[in-house]
């Protein structure tokens, strides 16, 4: 049996900075990856920092890491923090693998998440 993805967003005040979390948990493929990218890129393109919470994430294919390249350009171009947080051991081989740890913040769990909030996340 597969988990279909459930994605729920919140608003979370922290160190006086205001953060949109993005919540996912099941799989996230081709079949979802356009919707998890459509919620993430409303967010960032609306000058919100971002935080995507991993920690029920059980899978992610390709397909659906566009969605997290995305969410981090368009934040950067917002002066905009977007972080990733929570990866499970098995997803967090994938973003080593696939090389996005080098190119997003990514942080072990939701609260580490929400430290610093004005640091730009995305490298130059």
């Amino acid at each position: 049996m597969t988990e279909a993805l459930r994605l729920s967003t919140r608003r979370i005040e922290a160190d006086a900075a205001e953060f949109h979390v993005v919540e996912l948990a099941g799989r996230l493929d081709s079949a979802n990856a356009h919707q998890v990218e459509k919620a993430i890129l409303r967010l960032t393109e609306a000058g919100s920092n971002v935080v995507v919470n991993c920690a029920d994430l059980l899978f992610v294919a390709s397909s659906g890491m566009r969605a997290f390249i995305l969410g981090a350009r368009s934040a950067k171009t917002q002066r905009r923090v977007f972080r990733v947080a929570g990866l499970i051991p098995h997803v967090s081989d994938v973003f080593r693998v696939t090389g996005l740890y080098r190119i997003l913040d990514i942080r072990p769990t939701l609260e580490d998440a929400l430290d610093q909030p004005d640091a730009v996340a995305l490298g130059s």
